[in-house]
């Protein structure tokens, strides 16, 4: 069995003020017709984790593989939008947990 290695990606000053953009331009996550098994506040802190990941892993330069592909793909489409010059963030599905 082989040793799973992390790196830990900090979110820097860019990837937070990214963060602040996309958090206005998408201030709650997309329904995608799941049933809700947290409260709504603990669901809009976890919408913001989720952009602060997002962002802080783009700064980063590397793509996330996700089960929750479609909150990333949105986020990630407005990275994308607002950062049109840099690498594009991409998502891709990874197993459920």
């Amino acid at each position: 069995m082989s040793a799973l290695v992390w790196d830990v990606i900090t979110l820097g000053a860019d990837a937070a003020a990214l963060a602040g953009e996309v958090r206005a331009l998408l201030p709650v996550s997309p329904a995608d017709g799941r049933q809700r098994t947290r409260s709504k506040p603990d669901a809009r802190v976890a919408w913001v984790h989720d952009i602060q990941i997002a962002c802080a892993t783009w700064e980063a330069g590397c793509d996330i593989a996700t089960p929750d592909f479609d909150h990333f793909t949105a986020i990630a489409g407005c990275i994308n939008a607002i950062v049109p010059e840099g690498p594009p963030l991409e998502i891709v599905a990874g197993p459920a947990p």
